[in-house]
């Protein structure tokens, strides 16, 4: 239906010109690494930790979608470290088995249990 019209590469960003020109350039690219993965991991899980310490309080209600993604996991696990109250969503299929698998392990680690549709 559009001639001429092709999707911008992952990476990558559509700039236009004021003279209606235009061309793309790269905007982000992973950094190279400066720690293997056993030196890094503990430093993230701290830097993780304060962050999310410094924004929860004890008794606190929060809310979280565990829509599928172990990063919302983890920072679910660091609120109840920091006594957060939580209330977590996620859905049930073949697909999420590890998702509702970390779901009931929080629920235990948090002394909730969980409950079925």
């Amino acid at each position: 239906m559009w001639r001429g019209v092709h999707a911008v590469a992952p990476g990558r960003a559509l700039l236009l010109e004021r003279d209606g020109s235009h061309r793309t350039k790269v905007w982000w690219h992973a950094a190279s690494p400066q720690l293997s993965l056993a030196e890094g991991a503990p430093v993230l899980r701290e830097a993780l930790r304060e962050a999310v310490s410094l924004r929860v309080r004890p008794g606190q209600v929060l809310g979280a979608d565990l829509s599928g993604g172990i990063d919302s996991t983890s920072l679910c696990f660091l609120a109840a470290e920091a006594g957060a109250r939580l209330v977590t969503a996620s859905l049930r299929s073949a697909a999420r088995s590890m998702i509702i698998l970390m779901t009931r392990r929080l629920a235990r680690h948090t002394h909730h249990t969980p409950t079925s549709p």
